[in-house]
């Protein structure tokens, strides 16, 4: 009765919008996983059709950390009025689908890296293409195509913040 089997594939990430950056971990999910909840009923846009697509499934609590909070046709411009936190960003919802983000991962050339990682934590991440650790940092640019509700999910459900097609995040090298 299984209908659907894949490799766990989870990268630790930074992940930038705008201005805004933070870390997340992305994880390489088939596009066949469209079809069952919560991806079928994505807040807004569509599941990527293919495992190779430059498109990337986003959630609410990462668009959160992004200082991104994103309305639902039925919010009301009442609503978004009374909302207090003035460093986030109120958006429709609509208005995130087809933004570009830029993801970047900490490489290095063997699996020596992998013990590495753990003591470096996120921190090891840098700006530049060459981090002093002799850890690379590869950029990868990918649009938005849907949002995916947290809420009603445990963490542990999802998983990730951000689903990549699972052929383009095996193409990803990483030490997580």
């Amino acid at each position: 009765e299984v209908e659907l089997i894949y490799p766990e594939l989870k990268i630790p990430a930074k992940i930038k919008l705008g201005n805004d950056s933070t870390t997340a971990t992305a994880e390489g999910m088939p596009a066949a996983m469209g079809k069952f909840k919560p991806y079928s009923e994505l807040m807004a846009g569509k599941f990527y059709k293919n495992d190779s697509e430059n498109v990337i499934i986003v959630t609410t609590e990462l668009l959160r950390k992004l200082n991104i909070v994103v309305l639902s046709k039925e919010d009301t411009i009442r609503k978004e009025v009374q909302l207090k936190n003035k460093k986030k960003r109120y958006l429709p919802v609509d208005s995130v689908i087809g933004k570009k983000v830029v993801l970047s991962t900490v490489s290095l050339g063997g699996a020596s890296a992998m013990p590495m990682m753990g003591m470096m934590g996120m921190s090891g991440m840098s700006n530049s293409t060459t981090a002093p650790s002799g850890l690379g940092e590869i950029k990868y640019e990918f649009i938005i195509g849907g949002i995916v509700k947290t809420e009603g999910f445990s963490r542990q459900a999802l998983g990730g913040n951000i689903f990549i097609p699972i052929k383009k995040a095996q193409s990803i090298p990483s030490v997580g």
